[in-house]
């Protein structure tokens, strides 16, 4: 990237109330009552398209910092400000407390996100762009930060219109976690993430939508129910249904929660990725993109 890439951007001290606030992000329970998200580093501060920084923290001496020019216009236009924090071994110590990382990023950010990020409400509709339906993207108690953000930029990266991703359980790991947004490089604030903690309120969600629904329930062997391999799902037709694909939890698979309706409700599905030269499993994060490439090429023949 050239330097003419870049503008000089105007900072101001950072005051401790702020300090203070910022540090308290780290919490899940801070960030869902401030409806604020805290994202490291200036790859993913760039790669965020949705939304502008509220603030921005960097170390430097001077009364300027250099950014890229997109992302100061942004900052100029929505009234972003850039805070600074003074480039000394005192500074740095401080400035390394308000991140999560061992190595300290560059930047930090803190967004402002709506309320609908924190607690979805049923009216909440979904936007059909023309492809026949649309993939929302389950995750079932997951555990570990980084297939959780590589699952939401592999979502991103298959264009998927309309949908987004759900966060299913009590367990899993939260979608607003800087860890999260770090290893999605921002994508989890640039899709829609919703989280449920039980299938009785998620399914009551769906069913408040208006659309019809059809569940897919992703497993290395079908778990001994009915089990299509994935090859094998159909185009969603003109005008279809939601679909929607769950994926477990890395180390026990799918919860009960979800297996159980396998059994009892038709619109629900298992789906297998069949397995050679005695492979029993495949990462989370691995199965989930091989899956949710196939869907999108089904749903483009829709």
């Amino acid at each position: 990237m050239s330097l003419s890439s870049f503008s000089p951007v105007p900072t101001r001290p950072l005051p401790k109330s702020l300090y203070t606030l910022i540090k308290s992000l780290h919490k899940q329970k801070v960030r869902s009552s401030k409806n604020l998200i805290l994202v490291e580093g200036l790859r993913s501060i760039k790669s965020i398209r949705s939304l502008s920084p509220k603030y921005l923290v960097t170390l430097t001496s001077s009364p300027t910092t250099t950014l890229p020019t997109s992302l100061a216009e942004r900052l100029r236009e929505d009234g972003g400000i850039v805070y600074s924090m003074e480039d000394t071994d005192k500074g740095r110590k401080r400035f390394k407390a308000l991140t999560t990382t061992e190595s300290p990023t560059d930047f930090i950010g803190v967004y402002e996100v709506g309320e609908e990020f924190v607690n979805p409400r049923p009216s909440d509709k979904t936007e059909k762009e023309g492809m026949g339906g649309c993939l929302w993207l389950v995750l079932n108690n997951l555990q570990e930060p980084g297939n959780v953000g590589t699952l939401i930029r592999t979502y991103l990266g298959c264009g998927f219109n309309g949908g987004g991703v759900i966060i299913l359980g009590k367990d899993g790991v939260d979608w607003s976690s800087p860890k999260v947004v770090r290893s999605s490089v921002g994508g989890s604030l640039d899709v829609r993430c919703l989280r449920f903690s039980s299938v009785p309120s998620w399914e009551s969600w769906m069913s408040s939508r208006g659309n019809s629904w059809k569940v897919f329930v992703a497993s290395m062997d079908g778990n001994g129910y009915s089990s299509l391999p994935y090859t094998s799902v159909k185009p969603w037709g003109e005008g279809g249904e939601e679909r929607f694909l769950v994926l477990g939890n890395e180390g026990n698979g799918v919860g009960e929660e979800v297996l159980g309706k396998l059994e009892e409700d038709g619109r629900y599905q298992a789906v297998h990725l069949p397995m050679g030269n005695e492979v029993e499993s495949l990462n989370v994060g691995v199965a989930g993109g091989v899956i949710m490439y196939k869907f999108k090429e089904v749903m483009e023949m829709g």
